[in-house]
């Protein structure tokens, strides 16, 4: 076809429906679906062959109209040249081992937008996703490319059916459903993986049954079991049932009230990954991964299983966890700031109740069977008044107890300065008592500060300079319990053999940190 020869020095010219323009116009789409299929050694032939032909026509005697569309085919030979080296240049970017994975994730996407039929880049983007636990995102990349495959399977009749890549498979109807995860049937699950690459199979199951997805991933076994494809779907069929029958268990054990044994099923089903890391393919996802919707609500569950058991701080980590997986996940967010009002940490209950309401208003949560209803609104309104109303008060104690401390302190540094008569005269009074224990220990604790300070001076006076430290903790001592023995008499306390200081009331004793 695009031979020119004995067409050169005759009245001949190219016609632009036929000859060689024709074969310039049909090179040149071979050299473009060869690229989207990342076929770049095959673009590259095709794009000699137009360059070639498109020079050889020029030498002939054609048409401005011709002229001109030789032209644009240039043009747009051109623009795949530079589509194929910069195709070339993200492989050569991505066989490199990059650490950063989102990194990677965004040079194999910006590869699919110039190759979008390349198999291997989706099989790389897959990867990716599975080592980011973003499993969702593995269903809705493997649902594009069989929606991508099933628009064209009408074309496969009379002398292109041989050509057809899926023979025997009924044609799907996945170009008319919502590009959607939560639209994906059973029917759909099975379309998919009957489209996909081989090697993206097992990735697919998987990613259904951790999108909690599992009938339709049970849907999906028992087609592939009948086509009797694929040996490792024993094991696979395997996880499902017992990640199945955990959960369900585990769900009726707590309507019974039994949260103990509640807890244990939904820590074994968690744990179903971790046991199943020997059957996992060399190149599909890491062994032992924790991501996903199942284990977000499995997290979330069993976080609600020890706030029944009054264990809170355990509860606490299980809800972050589920967090972690998906941060709009609102009933985990609820639970944990109940966790922290539990756990008296007001200011954080605070802080996640409130993003709790934001998120819940502006419908922003995830995960949830149907919204939330006015009463579950109100009760949390509640929950944030009555830790608002309890920072409150404790402020106020706060402040009623160091009004309290330095009314007793004034007074007790007047009742001093009155003289040892005015002292007597209120061994009975227990204010008198409880002041003279607080300036006692106020006054204890300035003299620790500068303990090192006077033993340092007292051992220099005494010629003792690098001598026995015990010398002067005994001198300091002697003198302490010389200065308190009235305030040891009419205290009433027996303060002998205690690691307690004397001057510290026993009830102090829970302020203190130590």
């Amino acid at each position: 076809v695009g031979d020119l020869s004995g067409a050169a020095g005759t009245d001949r010219t190219p016609n632009d429906d036929g000859g060689p323009v024709l074969a310039a116009k049909l090179w040149l789409r071979m050299a473009r679906a060869s690229l989207k299929s990342g076929n770049t050694d095959g673009a590259s032939k095709a794009l000699q062959e137009v360059f070639r032909l498109v020079n050889q026509i020029k030498e002939m005697a054609v048409s401005p109209t011709t002229l001109k569309l030789l032209d644009q085919m240039q043009v747009n030979a051109r623009k795949i040249v530079a589509d194929v080296e910069l195709f070339l240049e993200y492989e050569r970017q991505s066989s490199f081992k990059i650490p950063e994975s989102y990194t990677k994730l965004r040079i194999i996407e910006e590869s699919l937008n110039i190759a979008p039929g390349c198999e291997k880049l989706y099989e790389k983007k897959v990867f990716v996703l599975s080592f980011l636990n973003r499993w969702e995102d593995i269903l809705r990349c493997l649902q594009k490319y069989a929606i991508d495959i099933s628009m064209y399977e009408n074309i496969y009749v009379e002398d292109l059916k041989p050509f057809n890549p899926h023979p025997g498979i009924p044609q799907s109807k996945l170009f008319l459903s919502a590009n959607e995860i939560d639209a994906i049937s059973c029917q759909a699950a099975t379309d998919i993986a009957t489209r996909i690459p081989f090697s993206l199979t097992h990735a697919f199951l998987r990613a259904l049954r951790l999108e909690e997805k599992l009938k339709e991933a049970n849907h999906v076994i028992i087609k592939l079991f009948v086509d009797g494809k694929h040996a490792w779907l024993r094991s696979e069929n395997k996880i499902l049932d017992s990640t199945i029958n955990y959960k369900s268990n585990a769900a009726a054990l707590y309507k019974r009230g039994d949260y103990g044994a509640a807890h244990r099923n939904f820590t074994k089903c968690l744990e179903m990954d971790m046991d199943s890391s020997a059957s996992q393919t060399k190149n599909s996802f890491s062994p032992g991964d924790a991501g996903g919707r199942i284990h977000a609500v499995l997290f979330c569950n069993r976080a609600a299983c020890l706030m029944q058991l009054g264990r809170f701080a355990e509860a606490l980590k299980d809800c972050t966890s589920a967090l972690k997986i998906n941060d709009r996940y609102l009933k985990a967010l609820l639970r944990r700031a109940r966790c922290y009002a539990s756990l008296d940490m007001k200011e954080k209950a605070l802080r996640d109740f409130k993003s709790w309401m934001h998120s819940t208003t502006a419908g922003a949560g995830v995960y949830s069977s149907g919204e939330i209803s006015e009463e579950n609104i109100r009760m949390v309104e509640n929950e944030i008044e009555t830790i608002v109303e309890a920072e409150l008060r404790a402020k106020q104690e706060q402040r009623r107890k160091k009004k309290i401390y330095e009314e007793n302190f004034n007074m007790f540094s007047r009742d001093k300065k009155a003289g040892g008569g005015a002292k007597h005269t209120r061994f009975n009074d227990p204010g008198y008592q409880r002041r003279n224990e607080n300036f006692n220990y106020y006054e204890w604790q300035s003299r620790q500060s500068k303990d090192s300070f006077h033993s340092e001076k007292a051992r220099k006076r005494n010629g003792n300079g690098g001598g026995n430290p015990s010398n002067s903790s005994t001198r300091f001592n002697s003198g302490s319990s010389a200065r308190n023995d009235a305030g040891s008499a009419y205290s009433g306390s027996n303060y002998s053999g205690s690691t307690q200081h004397p001057h510290v009331s026993p009830n102090f004793e829970k302020t203190i940190c130590h």
